[in-house]
C-alpha cells in the first residue's frame, strides 16, 4: 500500500485519496482481500510489483538528478 500511495503521489503530482490507492491495488493486483488472505497467483504478483517498484525506482532517481542538477 504504501508503495503504490508514493508511486501515485509522484507520478500524478498531487495529494491522492486512500480510494484512489486502493483502485490502484484492485487494477494491479486484484481484490485486497485475497491478497491478505494470500490466495493470489505469486507470480502475477512478483511480476506487477517489480515493474511498479522499478517504475517508482526510476522516477525517484529522476528526481534527484534534477534536484542535484547533474544529468
Amino acid at each position: 500500500q504504501n508503495l503504490i500511495s508514493v508511486y501515485l503521489f509522484l507520478k500524478n503530482n498531487k495529494r491522492i485519496t486512500k480510494s484512489e490507492v486502493e483502485n490502484k491495488i484492485k487494477n494491479l493486483f486484484g481484490d485486497k482481500d485475497k491478497i491478505k488472505s494470500k490466495i493470489i497467483d505469486k507470480k502475477k504478483f512478483l511480476r506487477e510489483y517489480k515493474l511498479i517498484y522499478r517504475e517508482l525506482f526510476s522516477i525517484v532517481m529522476n528526481n534527484i538528478r534534477k534536484e542535484d542538477g547533474s544529468k
